[in-house]
């Protein structure tokens, strides 16, 4: 038996701390410098920090510490979303402001899908119900994806047995 000790959980509550404030100040060194970086730089860094994330969630998932790759895949996910924002700025993309939201709760459905993941999945449903508000204050005509991307919703909040899932999904 595998006695979790109150040492044991200090411990990694220090390592998750000293993760947190290494990660923080990498994020205020590159903020300070992002004017100075060049696009394709801007890019790579942005592209190489999803991939991190997400393939630092697949190794912990490897090594089966299940938490630890949704946390990871939940970073990875936020990421995703900070990227679509990020290249569309760097890149000067100008299009529908719900499209991103929709192409972010898209890609967090599919992560959630995947990895069987709650914490994944309500985030999921929580996107897809800001991008729903969104759309309908931004866009005057219906939008038609919404019905395909809500039953996707439902099918993954199935697929994770998650009802608190459901609720943004009924929203």
């Amino acid at each position: 038996y595998e006695i979790d000790s109150a040492e044991r959980r200090s411990l990694m509550a220090l390592m998750l701390l000293g993760a947190l404030m290494f990660g923080i100040g990498v994020l205020l060194l590159i903020g300070y410098n992002w004017a100075r970086l060049p696009v394709p730089g801007k890019i790579a860094l942005i592209m190489s920090s999803v991939a991190l994330a997400f393939g630092a969630s697949a190794a912990t998932f490897a090594r089966r510490h299940r938490l630890a790759g949704e946390i990871l895949a939940f970073i990875g996910v936020g990421l995703y979303g900070n990227a679509i924002w990020l290249i569309a700025q760097v890149l000067h993309i100008r299009g529908n402001f719900s499209d991103a939201f929709m192409w972010w709760a898209i890609g967090a459905l599919a992560c959630a899908w995947l990895i069987r993941s709650r914490i994944v999945g309500v985030g999921a449903a929580a996107l897809v119900l800001i991008w729903a508000l969104v759309a309908g204050h931004t866009i005057d005509r219906p939008v038609l994806s919404f019905v395909t991307i809500w039953i996707a919703a439902v099918a993954v909040a199935y697929k994770v047995h998650s009802p608190l899932m459901l609720a943004p999904a009924a929203l």
